[in-house]
C-alpha cells in the first residue's frame, strides 16, 4: 500500500513538474515572438542614479529566433552576439550583460541594468 502511494505521488510530482516546465517554455516562446517581430531602437536611456535621460547614438537592435542579435550603429558597424531569456524570462542575457525585463510587448521593450533603464520602440516606425 505504501509502495503504491509512493509510486502514485512520484508520478503526480513528475506530471506537475512537466506542466510547470511547459508553462515557463510557453512564456519564453511568447516573449521570443515579441522580441523577434521587428528591429528595435532605444527611445530613452535613463540613468536613475543622477535622475537624467542620456543622449545615445541611434543603434538598431535586431533579435533573431536562433538566439543571436545584432546591433547596427549609425556608421555601419555591426556587433553580433547571443541572447536568451533567464530565470523564467524575468531577465534577458544579451552578450555578456544581463538585463531585467520590465516590459516586453510588440510596441515597447523596457530593460533595466542596475540604475539604468532603457526603453526600446520598433525601429521601423
Amino acid at each position: 500500500m505504501v509502495k503504491r502511494l509512493y509510486i502514485l505521488l512520484s508520478i503526480l510530482g513528475f506530471v506537475l513538474l512537466f506542466q510547470a516546465c511547459s508553462i515557463i517554455s510557453s512564456k519564453e516562446q511568447l516573449l521570443s515572438n515579441k522580441i523577434t517581430k521587428h528591429p528595435w531602437i532605444v527611445n530613452s536611456y535613463v540613468d536613475n542614479s543622477i535622475n537624467q535621460m542620456l543622449e545615445i547614438p541611434n543603434v538598431i537592435y535586431d533579435f533573431n529566433s536562433d538566439g543571436t542579435f545584432s546591433k547596427t550603429y549609425e556608421n555601419g558597424d555591426v556587433y553580433v552576439a547571443n541572447w536568451s531569456f533567464a530565470e523564467d524570462a524575468e531577465y534577458i542575457i544579451m552578450g555578456n550583460n544581463t538585463f531585467r525585463v520590465n516590459t516586453l510587448t510588440t510596441r515597447l521593450m523596457g530593460f533595466s541594468y542596475g540604475e539604468i533603464d532603457m526603453f526600446f520602440v520598433p525601429a521601423d516606425e
